[in-house]
């Protein structure tokens, strides 16, 4: 045990691992994760960005945690690990880039309102000075993606994939 972690031992004694209850319990976690409409693995979303994100009443709104499902072909946009309970498309104040990316009116940055359509309609010039805008925002703390933003984090991953997607067509 030389320099190794010890935090799984008592008295320095490995702990023995029934690999049969390892393995129900990963199936477990990934169960968990996993969105019940479509399968895929979601990412943890804070609760205040649910409350900001639904139109529903939040009363509707259990308690625990919930997580954001990416999947384009799936309807479900949150759902929680403890009661499979899920908020769909139609529930959301806004379009969600990840289940929309294609329509013009789908915000890619919603803290600085930069939608598809205004990629779209820009030159490769226009569009790397919007990406730069939506950094220098983020620089100085005027984006609140947590809060605005249905995936609950940063944008900019998804601008600069928009950028690259539509630059490889134009050229």
């Amino acid at each position: 045990m030389d320099g190794e972690c010890c935090c799984c031992s008592v008295d320095g004694i490995e702990p023995e691992i029934d690999a049969s209850k390892a393995s129900a319990q990963s199936r477990d976690s990934v169960a968990e994760t996993s969105c019940p409409s479509c399968g895929e693995r979601g990412r943890p979303v804070r609760r205040e960005t649910l409350k900001t994100m639904l139109v529903v009443s939040l009363r509707r709104v259990p308690d625990g945690e919930f997580l954001f499902c990416d999947s384009q072909q799936c309807s479900a946009v949150y759902f929680s690990r403890e009661s499979r309970y899920s908020f769909e498309v139609d529930d959301m104040r806004e379009h969600v880039y990840q289940k929309e990316p294609a329509e013009a009116d789908t915000l890619v940055c919603y803290c600085f309102q930069h939608s598809v359509g205004a990629f779209q309609s820009a030159s490769s010039e226009e569009r790397a000075a919007i990406a730069d805008d939506i950094t220098l925002g983020t620089k100085i703390g005027q984006c609140a993606c947590e809060l605005r933003n249905p995936q609950g984090s940063c944008c900019l991953g998804n601008v600069h994939g928009l950028i690259r997607r539509l630059d490889a067509v134009r050229t």
